[in-house]
């Protein structure tokens, strides 16, 4: 072979001869073909292709409006799963605290209740706990004496009224809002010194929590009323049976949402977060709340849809419970008789609040720990509604009234047989007691004067008792600083005894008022109406008497 190179390729050098002899051989081995790359693949095919032609180009329109749709996608896919979430948590806590089957105003009473929870640890719990500790000197105990003053005279005149005429739930949105003042009012004076326009600020934020306790409370009652009549009504079971379970809802989640909420506040100072930003994320929470009751709830207040199982009831003008406000009641001796277990919580959250936190957790445990132990309270209470909601339904809601007045009484008792300066870490004990008392007070106590008084004059009995609570801890706050603390827990204790006699003088009393009632109506409606109202008789005193 290198002879037919050198003859065809004579006369070239030596160089040359090599590099073509090395080109020969290469050619004649054979060729190994390997995978193209990806990048040689799609080179190959683009010069095979020829140059690919020109997209136009999206505007800035177009893409800042594909940008909006795909986070609207993802919004309202977070949203389904958040109240996916929410609508399990209310259909176990309908089976394992209530009892009651989930349903369309189960559900409403759910989210309303958790809002109300949330608002209401910030307000009346947070805000409560601190005041005496913000505010300098006796400011703190001023405040809250005119908090629970504007609050009784709104409850006395202008919240059974504006109840009525605007709905429950519009008026519980109010009341939310007019919160929202005493928050900003209470952050700004958190980060202010101790100035006229920090004492102005203050007392004028006490205004306003009065006139929005004043209506949130009263329509919180009748919102609840209205509710249990309306899923009475789509269900076809007893009213008493239904209160009872709502009652055990609004507990669970209004106390258990105020215990989250000052685990939190003590976890964030237990952070180094300062004071003043804890209330200020406290602020946040209740703002999300008020809109979340404002948007996410449907109302219940419609009269006209919804009226009363009872004729007398339902013949009654309805200006009883609302033009004439809480003085309608006034003369019906169940309201007073009812007020004693209202009277004596609001005794004891004086004494929690203002002489418990102040004169002895804060010196012997230190301030942070206020928030931690008033946790407790609400912690208590909510574990507490589906024991409570058994026992009302085996045993009556007269059970847990008996047992609310022990436990009232065993507070004073125990303050006057031990040194409460030397407790130390014992003095939680006040505070698994008032859990007690508030778990009965927020869901037992709401069911027997909803059954005590049913619409129309359910807005005007719960402004009763809002103006009675009102009342007991203005003056509790009041005097709890000007008399010794002997005569406070007497006051206390007397207040406590009172409070299984007078239930029972007022299931007497609605005894005689339903046969009295029974009476005047057969001699013109007949034997079968007297048969209906024995039958409600007999099922209230079965729900209501020990």
């Amino acid at each position: 072979s290198c002879s037919s190179v050198v003859a065809t390729r004579g006369g070239l050098p030596r160089p040359l001869l090599l590099r073509a002899l090395r080109v020969e051989k290469q050619q004649a081995m054979p060729v190994a073909f390997e995978e193209p790359s990806p990048r040689g693949g799609a080179i190959a095919r683009s010069a095979s292709q020829g140059p690919a032609p020109l997209q136009p180009s999206m505007t800035l329109h177009e893409a800042a409006l594909r940008q909006a749709w795909t986070v609207q996608e993802r919004v309202l896919r977070s949203a389904s799963t958040v109240r996916s979430v929410v609508r399990s948590a209310t259909d176990y806590v309908d089976q394992a605290v209530s009892g009651l089957e989930p349903e369309l105003w189960t559900r409403n009473f759910h989210v309303m209740s958790i809002c109300m929870g949330v608002s209401h640890a910030v307000v009346e719990d947070l805000l409560f706990a601190y005041t005496t500790i913000v505010y300098r000197g006796g400011m703190g105990f001023n405040c809250n004496s005119v908090v629970f003053g504007v609050w009784a005279l709104t409850s006395m005149t202008i919240a059974s009224p504006v109840t009525a005429r605007l709905g429950s739930k519009v008026a519980i949105v109010l009341g939310l809002a007019l919160y929202m003042c005493q928050y900003v009012a209470f952050v700004a004076c958190s980060a202010m010194p101790d100035v006229w326009q920090m004492h102005a600020l203050a007392y004028g934020g006490a205004v306003f929590c009065g006139l929005g306790a004043g209506l949130v409370w009263t329509a919180e009652g009748a919102f609840f009323a209205q509710s249990a009549q309306r899923i009475a009504s789509a269900t076809g079971e007893p009213l008493s049976a239904k209160s009872s379970g709502l009652a055990a809802v609004f507990g669970f989640w209004s106390l258990g949402a105020e215990c989250l909420i000052k685990v939190g506040g003590f976890a964030l100072q237990e952070a180094g977060v300062g004071m003043t930003a804890t209330f200020a994320a406290a602020l946040a929470l209740a703002l999300a709340s008020t809109l979340a009751a404002a948007f996410g709830t449907l109302p219940v207040h419609a009269p006209a849809a919804v009226g009363s199982t009872d004729a007398s009831n339902a013949a009654e003008p309805r200006r009883c419970g609302g033009g004439a406000g809480a003085v309608s009641l006034w003369l019906d001796a169940r309201i007073w008789l009812l007020s004693f277990l209202t009277v004596g919580f609001a005794l004891a959250v004086s004494f929690v609040n203002g002489i418990v936190s102040t004169e002895f957790v804060k010196p012997q445990l230190g301030e942070k720990y206020v928030a931690l132990l008033s946790a407790g309270i609400a912690l208590t209470g909510s574990a507490l509604q589906g024991p409570l909601r058994c026992l009302a339904g085996k045993l009556g809601n007269g059970c847990n009234m008996v047992m609310a007045s022990a436990v009232l009484a065993l507070m004073p008792s125990i303050a006057f047989a031990l040194d409460m300066r030397s407790l130390g870490w014992w003095l939680s004990v006040f505070y698994v007691l008032m859990g007690v008392v508030r778990a009965v007070w927020v869901s037992t106590n709401k069911a027997v004067l909803a059954n005590h008084f049913p619409e129309p004059r359910t807005e005007a009995a719960f402004a009763n008792m809002n103006m009675q609570a009102a009342l007991a801890a203005c003056a509790g706050f009041f005097v709890e600083r000007r008399m010794p603390l002997d005569g406070y827990l007497v006051l206390m204790g007397g207040a406590a005894c009172m409070v299984a006699p007078g239930y029972v003088a007022a299931c007497r009393l609605q005894g005689e008022g339903k046969v009295g009632t029974s009476d005047s109506a057969s001699s013109g409606v007949g034997r079968e109406t007297r048969g209906a109202d024995s039958n409600s008789r007999a099922e209230a005193g079965s729900g209501d008497c020990v």
